[in-house]
């Protein structure tokens, strides 16, 4: 039984990391008011805690493949393994893995070697160069400066531009489309996790109508532009408002059979 990060790939890699080999540095989430960190927080030892949770993500992001608590041998990290390795006494990790568990931080894998739907495993690793390479701040400590290896280019121009479109389309068309920096800074994420890709964006458009379509919509349950794309609520199946139904029904029963704006006749 190894114990890994729970939607590593989502959260902590993006298109700069993965093609990196050895990571010297891990992404680290700066929401202080999600669920998770509340719960964490709230405990007497929360602050401990979390210092226990920075310290798992610098060890996963170390391991292959990255997102696993597994040693360079192939086993699993223990309380006192990672203690070795973090110079944090082993009782920290005993307190609080259970409490990382239940949050849904960390989650179990019987399988070792499996790596999770999301990870992203390594790929087209970046060796270091025979020589020496040069890093980007030659003035400062060189234990601490990032080789230009370590940061692949990046996205071409057009396909940025190629997502911001698809952006602006979606706000167009969301009735509330407010919070509209924070929506971008979501999406954006979504786009460097690789949720988000051009394969997935007719998909997203019609989760986007499904979703103004619901019956939720129609009772007054309206997420916010910055929910739904921070939420990915577009993946969501929420059963379509009666109107909608009617609608579906009447351009099924038109002359075209693709009018949706002409409702369903209950005399035919």
């Amino acid at each position: 039984m190894v114990l890994r990060i729970r939607n590593w790939g989502e959260n902590y890699e993006t298109h700069k990391t993965r093609p990196i080999k050895n990571l010297r540095w891990v992404n680290l989430p700066n929401s202080l008011d999600s669920f998770g960190y509340c719960q964490l927080l709230e405990h007497p030892d929360g602050v401990a805690h979390f210092g226990v949770w920075c310290a798992i993500l610098q060890i996963a992001s170390k391991a292959t493949p990255r997102g696993t608590l597994l040693r360079k041998d192939g086993q699993a990290h223990t309380p006192q393994s990672m203690s070795i390795v973090s110079r944090i006494p082993a009782k920290w990790f005993d307190a609080a893995i259970p409490r990382l568990l239940q949050i849904g931080w960390l989650e179990r894998s019987d399988d070792p070697s499996a790596t999770q739907e999301n990870a992203l495993p390594v790929s087209t690793p970046i060796d270091e160069p025979e020589n020496k390479p040069v890093l980007r701040n030659s003035g400062a400590d060189p234990e601490n400066c990032f080789t230009d290896a370590e940061f692949p280019a990046e996205e071409p121009a057009a396909d940025a531009q190629y997502f911001k479109d698809e952006f602006d389309w979606l706000k167009e068309h969301h009735p509330l489309a407010i919070h509209v920096d924070k929506a971008f800074r979501a999406w954006q994420t979504w786009v460097d996790a690789g949720v988000i890709s051009k394969e997935k964006l007719p998909a997203i458009r019609a989760g986007l109508q499904r979703y103004l379509d619901s019956d939720l919509w129609a009772r007054g349950f309206k997420a916010s532009f910055d929910k739904f794309i921070a939420d990915k609520m577009w993946e969501d199946e929420p059963p379509p408002s009666s109107e909608a139904v009617e609608r579906q029904r009447g351009a099924r029963h038109s002359a075209s059979g693709s009018n949706p704006d002409v409702l369903w006749d209950k005399t035919w």
